[in-house]
């Protein structure tokens, strides 16, 4: 048997052309849904929307009334979501004094911040039992938040009250510190002028107007650094002092009191009206009385009170004296 060898010879040639891409393969199967985003940056909460006054649990916030902007008390849990008590910060949300205006509270959806609540705290806030109950009122609100939708609490402080005079109208405690210097206006609405002042460049003496308890009346009196002090009443023009009441006393409780016209002028005493002019004592209590009629032709008439009688001074028989009809003059 004869067997034939034969040598083969290998040859490995240049690299061909890349070839077409293939088709896309399937679409695989969608992956689980991820883990809520966290927090935006403000406290982490859930919002409850029961209104009443009492503790919801861990991590809810709440309010006193269904519609967000007739709410005036947010509640807040002394615990966040996480079980962080953050009581000791909610505390200081009222300190600011400024107190019409302490700060503001926001509430925002935690999936879409676009819906979101903003109060302002306008009082002081209360302790309660695990949570904190703040005064608010609303500001504004857009969209919905529902029961127990996760969001985020933001709080925001208003600076303290400068020392200067701001916001008086909200100050129901306003105090002065000093003398108020009106600078020469009036007080008032802003329109119409209630009281006006003056200065005497070279004053000492002033008006002091001072309270009284039940059964005394207030006192306007006049003050200073003289040791006697009128006080002048003066109208304008031809205009009167009226002295509304039904008795105009005259003198202090233990010193003889005169009424005299202000200079040389006469000084008359009548009546406003068609009445009598009566003059007397001791409230006309056991007085003698002189009474000016008002009538045309009007009677004086002198009455004695018991026994007494009118004695003119200076006569041959100072008295006079009345028998039945006949009026017996004595000289």
């Amino acid at each position: 048997m004869i067997r034939t060898t034969q040598k083969v010879s290998t040859f490995i040639g240049n690299t061909g052309p890349t070839g077409s891409t293939g088709s896309t393969g399937a679409k695989g199967d969608t992956g689980d849904t991820g883990a809520t985003g966290g927090s935006t940056g403000g406290l982490d909460y859930i919002f409850e929307t029961d209104t009443d006054d009492a503790d919801k649990g861990t991590g809810k916030v709440w309010l006193n009334n269904g519609t967000r902007s007739s709410a005036t008390i947010l509640y807040i849990d002394d615990n966040d979501v996480d079980s962080t008590d953050v009581s000791a910060y909610i505390a200081t949300w009222d300190d600011s004094s400024t107190t019409s205006m302490r700060g503001y509270v926001k509430i925002y959806q935690r999936a879409d911040n676009s819906i979101f609540s903003i109060f302002n705290i306008s009082g002081a806030s209360t302790d309660a039992t695990a949570y904190h109950k703040i005064a608010v009122s609303h500001i504004v609100s857009v969209g919905t938040i529902a029961d127990e939708d996760p969001i985020d609490v933001f709080f925001s402080r208003t600076g303290d009250a400068g020392s200067g005079l701001v916001a008086v109208v909200s100050d129901t405690t306003p105090q002065l510190g000093g003398q108020l210097d009106v600078n020469g206006q009036a007080l008032g609405d802003g329109t119409l002028e209630l009281l006006k002042f003056s200065e005497a460049g070279s004053a000492v003496n002033e008006f002091t107007i001072a309270n009284a308890a039940s059964g005394s009346g207030p006192n306007l009196s006049s003050t200073g650094g003289d040791a006697n002090v009128d006080i002048n009443i003066t109208p304008k023009g031809t205009g009167d002092v009226v002295l509304a009441g039904d008795t105009a006393k005259v003198g202090d409780s233990g010193a003889a009191a005169t009424l005299s016209s202000n200079g040389a002028g006469t000084l008359t005493v009548t009546t406003g009206g068609t009445t009598d002019l009566i003059l007397n004592t001791n409230s006309g209590t056991s007085s003698s009385s002189i009474t000016i009629t008002d009538a045309a032709n009007g009677a004086i008439t002198l009455a004695c009170n018991g026994t007494g009688i009118v004695d003119l001074q200076s006569s041959m028989n100072p008295s006079l004296t009345s028998t039945g009809k006949a009026l017996v003059l004595g000289f």
